[in-house]
C-alpha cells in the first residue's frame, strides 16, 4: 500500500455495495484508474468520517462525494456545505438512482424506463396502462 502522499481524492460512499459498483463501473467499463484514490464506504450519510478523513490526510486529499442521486445525498451535500467543507461530486448518471443501478443497466442492458417500473414510481401505474395499450394496439393492426 502507498503512503498517503500519493493519494489525490477521497471518494466517499453511501454503502460498500455502491463503492463496488462504482470501481467495477470505472474500472471496467469507463476504463478509468483509480490509483490516485482513496475509496470510503460511510455506511449512511455520517459527515464526521469526511472530517476524520480530511483531518487524518491533513486536507492533502480532495474530497469527492459519490452518494445516491435521491433527496438524502442531496440532503447530505446541503449539510457539507453549511460545515463550509468544500468538495467536488461524482454522482451517478441522472437517470439511474445509484452506482449500482447504473452499473446494473450496462450489465444487462436495461433502458432507463425500466428503473421507473421496477421503483416503483408515481406514474407505474399510467405507464404500464400505455404500455399495455400499445401492445394492444400492435396486435390489433
Amino acid at each position: 500500500m502507498s503512503d498517503d502522499n500519493s493519494y489525490d481524492y477521497a471518494l466517499f460512499f453511501e454503502s460498500a455495495i455502491d463503492l463496488m459498483s462504482f470501481m467495477d463501473y470505472k474500472i471496467n467499463h469507463e476504463e478509468k484508474s483509480l490509483n490516485k484514490c482513496i475509496l470510503v464506504s460511510m455506511s449512511g450519510f455520517r459527515i464526521n468520517i469526511v472530517k476524520h478523513m480530511m483531518k487524518t490526510h491533513k486536507g492533502r486529499l480532495q474530497p469527492v462525494i459519490c452518494v445516491d442521486n435521491g433527496k438524502a445525498g442531496h440532503s447530505f451535500m446541503k449539510t457539507l456545505e453549511r460545515e463550509k467543507i468544500r468538495y467536488i461530486t461524482c454522482l451517478p448518471d441522472e437517470k439511474f438512482y445509484d452506482w449500482n443501478e447504473q452499473l446494473m443497466s450496462v450489465k444487462q442492458g436495461r433502458r432507463p424506463i425500466d428503473r421507473l417500473l421496477m421503483r416503483g414510481s408515481p406514474d407505474y401505474e399510467a405507464l404500464a396502462k400505455k404500455m399495455q395499450a400499445n401492445i394492444e394496439n400492435k396486435k390489433n393492426e
